[in-house]
């Protein structure tokens, strides 16, 4: 049956730096996965990992530098780390942060016309939004409205579907993903706070902290390893495959091998051993979020802790979850539970199919971005960033 002419298709877009998924609101996946980014089109920005701390906005460049040298002379390991590290930002597309307006623009133009098979003029774009800047949002926006065609926007928060994906309006969403590590509190779909940590916990940090240990055995077979192309794919590969977490309690002296690639054997206790080191070791994740717990209401801290979600790609290590909601629990009075949530796709179908739909059309209107909206956002100063509809709660307050 033919759609009427004020009808439109609600398709949305989960936008990152490694992919494109797009697809229609209520599908239960996404109908096209693209990666999103070419190789070799983005530059590191530093060149040493995060989690060593280096970064000041009160430093020049030069006092950068000398830190940096100084950084380099003191330890082999670190310089060494510190190459793989910028050779990666290099020619890997996942260390790359944002997508190329031109690029993005090839991507999306191909996800419509090759993909969902609809014209873009009668398409209203529900965008995830991952933690973006209003800068970004606004460039991102420029892109589908003026460029592309699409009707109009909203953007939905990320930690918001996964709630919604676990069946539920409140949460503790712990998001563990390879840049950084996202704690948002939500009780009624309403965020309450937000926390980012961008050096430690996260999938980055492994990965590089995997790689010292390499460095550190000084093997001949593993530093032959260390100079392949293909590093990243291996560590990759080793975290997915081979890398889990054990129980509290388990203690054991581990003389095995374990072989990482063809013909290249490390011990087994790298299985184990880093991703304890960093997520359980003196700097506990656990810490982390129980402090997020007790800076929430009095009222809501039962809640939160009865309905923690965690998400992300390193959570998906095996006895993750179990050892990290074992630890949180042995630092509060209270019983934490983590919830299974079916991801943000699902929540954000669900969303659209429920809440959205239900919702006073005044209130939705409010957060709809057009091509008119985004252009009175715009001037030859700059872009007045309070006219971006931006308020994470706005879309759930009462119409």
């Amino acid at each position: 049956m033919a759609r009427s002419s004020n009808e439109y298709y609600p398709v949305i877009l989960d936008i990152c730096s490694t992919f494109i998924r797009a697809g229609f609101a209520g599908d239960a996946l996404p109908l096209v996965t693209i990666k999103s980014v070419d190789q070799n089109t983005q530059r590191a920005s530093s060149s040493v990992p995060p989690y060593y701390d280096v970064s000041d906005a009160s430093m020049t460049s030069e006092q950068h530098d000398m830190v940096i040298s100084s950084l380099f002379s003191s330890s082999a390991v670190i310089k060494r780390v510190s190459e793989i590290y910028s050779k990666d930002h290099s020619n890997n597309p996942r260390q790359s942060k944002s997508i190329s307006g031109n690029n993005l623009q090839v991507k999306l133009s191909d996800i419509f016309n090759n993909h969902l098979l609809i014209s873009p003029s009668k398409t209203k774009i529900i965008v995830v939004d991952s933690c973006y800047s209003i800068l970004e949002k606004s460039r991102i926006s420029t892109i589908l409205l003026s460029k592309i065609g699409v009707k109009s926007i909203i953007w939905v928060p990320e930690p918001l579907l996964h709630v919604i994906g676990a069946n539920n309006t409140n949460g503790l969403v712990v998001n563990v993903r390879w840049d950084l590590l996202l704690l948002n509190t939500i009780i009624d779909l309403r965020i309450l706070s937000h926390l980012e940590d961008v050096k430690n916990f996260n999938g980055s940090s492994l990965h590089y902290k995997i790689i010292e240990k390499l460095i550190e055995l000084e093997d001949e077979d593993v530093n032959a390893l260390l100079e392949r192309n293909d590093l990243f794919d291996i560590i990759e590969n080793f975290i997915a495959n081979a890398v889990y977490v054990r129980p509290i309690d388990e203690k054991e002296n581990d003389t095995r091998l374990f072989q990482i690639s063809k013909g290249i054997s490390i011990p087994n206790r790298l299985r184990y051993e880093v991703v304890e080191s960093l997520f359980f070791g003196e700097d506990k994740i656990s810490q982390v979020i129980v402090s997020t717990v007790k800076k929430s209401p009095i009222d809501v801290r039962p809640v939160l802790l009865e309905n923690i979600i965690i998400t992300g790609e390193s959570s998906n290590i095996p006895g993750f979850k179990t050892r990290l909601i074992r630890e949180v629990r042995n630092l509060v009075i209270g019983n934490a539970t983590c919830k299974v949530t079916l991801g943000l796709w699902a929540g954000c179908s669900l969303y659209c199919s429920t809440t959205l739909v239900r919702q006073n059309e005044k209130v939705w209107k409010s957060q709809e971005i057009t091509k008119e909206i985004l252009k009175n956002s715009i001037s030859h100063d700059g872009i007045r960033l309070t006219n971006i509809p931006d308020a994470f709660n706005s879309l759930y307050k009462n119409g």
